[in-house]
């Protein structure tokens, strides 16, 4: 998780910190979908 949230994409970092925010127990396979712009649901 620590190399996606410091991604040398800000956007991309951004998008995973997002979806983290709204999540009660982790995800990584989602946070990765987020970070790709993949909508989850």
């Amino acid at each position: 998780m620590e190399e996606l949230f410091a991604d040398p994409d800000p956007q991309r970092a951004q998008r995973a910190m997002q979806a983290m925010l709204g999540m009660r127990k982790l995800d990584l396979a989602a946070l990765l979908a987020a970070a790709d712009g993949i909508a989850v649901s």
